[in-house]
C-alpha cells in the first residue's frame, strides 16, 4: 500500500472529510496553489517532527515555519525536532 492509499484509509477510518483532486505534478505548495488559482496562504503544508521520540505530522499554512518551542508546548512534550 503506497502513501496515498494509507492516507486515504486513515482519513476514512477517522471519518475526516477529504476530496481527491488530480493536478499536474508540483513540488512546492506555492506551485500547487498557483495550479488551483489560490493564494499560497490558503494552502496547508505538512511538517514531520519527532516529539519526545515519536513521529508527529503537523499541518500549517504554507508561508509559516514550525516553531519548535511552540510545537512542544502545544504537543505537551519536552523535545521537538525535525524528523
Amino acid at each position: 500500500m503506497d502513501c496515498k492509499d494509507r492516507l486515504e484509509a486513515y482519513l476514512r477510518e477517522m471519518q475526516g472529510p477529504f476530496e481527491i483532486r488530480h493536478r499536474p505534478r508540483a513540488v512546492t505548495a506555492q506551485e500547487v496553489a498557483a495550479s488551483e488559482h489560490l493564494p499560497g496562504k490558503m494552502l496547508a503544508k505538512t511538517g514531520m517532527v519527532l516529539a519526545d521520540g515519536k513521529i508527529v505530522m503537523l499541518a500549517l499554512p504554507d508561508p509559516f515555519q514550525v516553531d519548535m518551542d511552540k510545537a512542544g508546548t502545544v504537543l505537551g512534550v519536552g523535545e521537538v525536532r525535525l524528523a
